[in-house]
Order: C-alpha cells, then sequence, then structure tokens
C-alpha cells in the first residue's frame, strides 16, 4: 500500500507557551523533531505546515497557509491539500498531525488507512475526538474551501460536521512511569514537564 504524504501544522499562535512551542527542548531535542520521528516512517512525501525556519530545524519544505491571516489549522490543511493534489496526483489521502504531539502512535497511519475511505478519518482517545490527527481524502480540498473562504467557518470541529467522517479509537499507551495519551500534547511549560516524565515512551 501506498504510504499517504504527510503534513505537520505548526502554524499556531502558541499563546499560552509565550513563544514557538515547537523549538522547546524535549528529551534533548526540539519538539517537533520528535513528531517528525514518530511520522516520516509512516508516510510518503513530508511537510511542515509554518514558518520557513522550520525546514532548517528539520530538513522537511515548509508550506505557507492558504489563508495568510493566521487562520487556524484549517488554513494548513487546505493548503497541504492543494500541494498534495498538484503535486502528487497519485496519493488518495493526507495525513495530518500537530507539531506539539509527541507520543504520536507508530501504527497510526495503519489504522487511520484500514478504515479510510471517501470521509476523513479521525483519531480519538478517551472519548476525546482529535480533529487534526487525521487522514484527509483528497477529494475534501473543495468542501473545505468552502467552509473557510466562503462561510469564513475555522472550526475544525464544524468541518468535519460538513464532511462527515470515521472515528479510530486509541487506548492510553504504558511507560515506565505510568500510563499516557497517546495524542498528549503540549501547550503550557507545565506540559513539557509531564511530558519529560513519559520520555521512555517516545521510542517505543
Amino acid at each position: 500500500m501506498m504510504r499517504p504524504p504527510g503534513l505537520i501544522l505548526a502554524g499556531g499562535q502558541s499563546r499560552r507557551m509565550g513563544g514557538d512551542k515547537t523549538i522547546l527542548s524535549l528529551a534533548g531535542q526540539p519538539l517537533i523533531r520528535h513528531v517528525v520521528e514518530r511520522v516520516a516512517p509512516q508516510t510518503g512525501p513530508l511537510y511542515i505546515a509554518g514558518p520557513p525556519t522550520l525546514t532548517t530545524l528539520t530538513g522537511l519544505p515548509t508550506l505557507a497557509d492558504a489563508m495568510p491571516d493566521k487562520a487556524g489549522p484549517l488554513s494548513g490543511l487546505i493548503a497541504g491539500l492543494r500541494h498534495v493534489r498538484d503535486h502528487h496526483p497519485d496519493a488518495k489521502t493526507l495525513l495530518t498531525v500537530p507539531a506539539d504531539c509527541p507520543f504520536l502512535p507508530t501504527d497510526l497511519v495503519a489504522r487511520l488507512a484500514a478504515k479510510s475511505g471517501e470521509k476523513p478519518v479521525v483519531a480519538s482517545s478517551a472519548d476525546r475526538l482529535h480533529p487534526v490527527i487525521a487522514l484527509w481524502p483528497i477529494q475534501c480540498l473543495t468542501h473545505l474551501e468552502t467552509a473557510l473562504f466562503k462561510d469564513g467557518e475555522r472550526r475544525m470541529h464544524a468541518v468535519l460536521e460538513r464532511c462527515g467522517f470515521e472515528t479510530i479509537a486509541f487506548e492510553f499507551v504504558d511507560s515506565p512511569n505510568g500510563r499516557h495519551d497517546p495524542f498528549f500534547n503540549i501547550n503550557t511549560p507545565e506540559d513539557i514537564e509531564i511530558a519529560s516524565q513519559f520520555t521512555s515512551g517516545i521510542s517505543t
């Protein structure tokens, strides 16, 4: 099976962190590098929706958001889908993940792809949906462009409701320091401290 292209969404403003959280150190390397190490073996071409400076940090190409006024992850998703449509015409789907989840499952793509069809397939854990951790059919692009550019809709949950979607539930992960959500994301300095307790889970 062809591995889908991937897109790391790194265009957030990190208000609660007070700076660019993607470059914060976790287990001796920038946070975003943990995400790259988790995702790259599961995808084909991998891109980052975020500032060009992240190319130097990761070696990956960056894509500018489809809307330049920080329209949130939907704008980055649309940019990614457009790029795949134009440069990878054989690809049927695009994987998206956020730049602040260092413990992403190593079987994320395989499990999402097993349910892939005409609708987005979205990861969930502990009965919580994670709209930016998903496998998106390229054919969703028109619906997403209409939502953002015509209707001004930026909320990922609302966009998913328009498209219809499937879900795959993931279990918590056991580590030497306890159980944690595989989609634990880092928003505050306290979250970095919590994540550092589970860094042994990064290599599993």
